[in-house]
């Protein structure tokens, strides 16, 4: 039995269920000069779990955990990133991990 699950009868928070994810390829489309964007999206999904906002949760996650590092992968990605960003939801600091991550992750989608 999972001890995490179980303590108490409550769910595992999403940090907690994300810490534990593998990463797979996730870093390996993305450029060594390229921001840190799996930092930054880490960041993002820290504070909206925190705050428990699960509009952008929604959109990102999906895409997050399936990604395989392919450039398929990394466009789903790429698309979650844009919507959350159209929705303009965000305080300004998010904004711009968003946009950091979207400049990035464009880049090892379109690269030639």
């Amino acid at each position: 039995m999972n001890d995490e699950v179980t303590v108490r009868g409550r769910v595992p928070s999403c940090r907690s269920a994300l810490a534990h994810r593998p990463l797979l390829g996730h870093a390996s489309a993305v450029e060594s000069d390229a921001p840190d964007v799996l930092t930054d999206v880490s960041t993002l999904i820290d504070a909206w779990c925190d705050r428990r906002d699960l509009r952008p949760l929604a959109q990102l996650l999906p895409a997050w955990l399936a990604n395989n590092g392919l450039t398929d992968g990394w466009g789903d990605v790429l698309d979650a990133l844009r919507s959350i960003r159209a929705d303009d939801r965000l305080p300004d600091d998010e904004v711009a991990l968003v946009e950091r991550s979207i400049i990035a992750v464009e880049r090892a989608v379109y690269r030639s």
